[in-house]
């Protein structure tokens, strides 16, 4: 796509060129949420592992609530796709 949106006659069909810059921005915006959901993963898990090691057990509720957002996220995620 990118290299479509870089030749010199891509906003010759002004439609077309609408069309195609939207598919790029759904794109970016899908890969940018799924690297929003990791890192929220990877800090809950950094979270619990450290929970883990020091016995803070008050810290899994707050865990879990992240989790459920998380999951929440990824279901929505799933259903446009």
């Amino acid at each position: 796509m990118e290299r479509e949106i870089a030749r010199p006659d891509f906003w010759d069909d002004p439609e077309h060129a609408q069309k195609v810059m939207r598919d790029l921005r759904d794109i970016k915006d899908k890969i940018d949420s799924y690297y929003e959901l990791k890192g929220r993963f990877e800090d809950v898990y950094a979270l619990w592992q450290m929970g883990l090691e020091e016995g803070e057990e008050s810290l899994f509720e707050e865990l879990n609530e992240e989790i459920k957002a998380i999951d929440k996220k990824l279901w929505e995620m799933e259903l446009k796709i």
